[in-house]
């Protein structure tokens, strides 16, 4: 009985830590924060963006965004892109979210580059250019990105931007499944029941 009673206590003590550090986390982190703390920065505007950990505050979120990006955080650039593009605690604006895109995609991001080429896809906040798009996929497809591995290999199984090539597309669309990106292996075969590969 005794074993029984210390795994409940055990339990018990996991429940209540967790709901301490619940309850201290957005101080801790906030308190790292203000000393300029890029990580803690980041986290903030996810713990506010998300709603996990805090109630859901975009414009704080964003404002956190903003000062790990001013310390040269690509993953807050990239957040403030996508801000930018839903009109999440900001105005909708596609061509301020390229821009931060492409800061983030400047200094070396791959989901920065990845959402470049998307931008030049859809001709979302710059003139549209499916050849820059499919150029800014493969810069990111190349460093290991697998939603641009996955966007590439569209590319190629479309035509859009770039030569058809189905050798090409399954080959990406393989490369993309491999690092994670489920999604590809169902791109793959829906293309295949389309006929378009």
């Amino acid at each position: 009985m005794s074993f029984w009673v210390s795994l409940v206590d055990a339990a018990a003590v996991l429940v209540i830590a967790r709901l301490l550090w619940i309850a201290v986390r957005v101080p801790v982190l906030r308190f790292a924060a203000e000393r300029g703390s890029v990580r803690a920065q980041l986290a903030l505007g996810n713990i506010y963006g998300s709603g996990k950990g805090a109630d859901q505050d975009y414009e704080e979120a964003m404002r956190w965004f903003r000062k790990a990006a001013e310390q040269g955080s690509t993953a807050a650039m990239d957040n403030i892109g996508v801000f930018y593009t839903l009109g999440l605690g900001v105005p909708k604006d596609d061509a301020e979210a390229f821009r931060w895109y492409m800061k983030s995609a400047g200094l070396g991001s791959t989901d920065g580059m990845n959402s470049v080429g998307h931008q030049y896809l859809m001709g979302d906040g710059v003139e549209q250019d499916e050849e820059e798009a499919v150029r800014w996929f493969r810069k990111a497809a190349e460093l290991g990105n697998p939603m641009a591995q996955n966007n590439l290999a569209l590319s190629y199984a479309t035509g859009q931007g770039i030569e058809k090539d189905r050798d090409e597309a399954v080959k990406w669309f393989m490369t993309a499944a491999r690092n994670g990106y489920k999604e590809a292996l169902a791109a793959l075969e829906q293309l295949r029941k389309d006929g378009v590969l």
